[in-house]
């Protein structure tokens, strides 16, 4: 089912309007995902509720989840070595290419689904957006032919996980 779905949406490469959605989403998305969600962190905490103590923990929050969460995708690149669709398959024609042995998770799938999640326990409304830059960025990182769609899942899993894990433990041994 990976290498269908990889084939599939892989096939819309080589036009100038869907590489340049496919490049943007891939690579550019995330970073477009993390501008938005720090303002809507700062309104709810600073400018609406005027508590910035609340700010400055939810800022230091979502940041050091999102980080930890990208640090454990990059750690299991060691123990884990899953080829990419385009080392793998010659019938893939990358968008764009990265190491050959690092697909599963998705480094970048894990980081934005880390993202939203820690932004749901801030904003719960704004966290739908960015599960929806999540999934598009998984999704054009399947097309461009760096990633197979388990490598996607993975990261959302291991992004989440990581996440409601961490709000867990502080929740538990600290006082926020």
């Amino acid at each position: 089912m990976d290498t269908l779905i990889t084939l599939y949406l892989n096939q819309f490469v080589g036009s100038t309007v869907a590489d340049t959605l496919i490049l943007f989403g891939a690579r550019w998305l995330i970073f477009f995902a993390v501008a938005a969600a720090v303002p809507v962190i700062i309104w709810r905490y600073y400018v609406r509720e005027q508590r910035y103590g609340l700010l400055v923990r939810s800022l230091v929050f979502t940041g050091t989840a999102t980080f930890i969460a990208w640090g454990v995708s990059e750690a299991s690149h060691l123990i884990l070595f899953r080829t990419r669709p385009f080392v793998a398959l010659d019938a893939i024609t990358p968008l764009f290419t990265v190491g050959g042995v690092e697909a599963f998770p998705s480094g970048h799938a894990t980081a934005s689904f880390a993202l939203a999640t820690a932004v749901w326990y801030v904003s719960p409304r704004t966290s739908i957006a960015l599960f929806a830059a999540a999934l598009l960025i998984g999704i054009a990182r399947v097309a461009a032919g760096v990633h197979w769609p388990t490598d996607i899942y993975g990261g959302a899993v291991v992004g989440i996980g990581v996440v409601v894990l961490l709000r867990a433990v502080i929740r538990r041994f600290f006082v926020i």
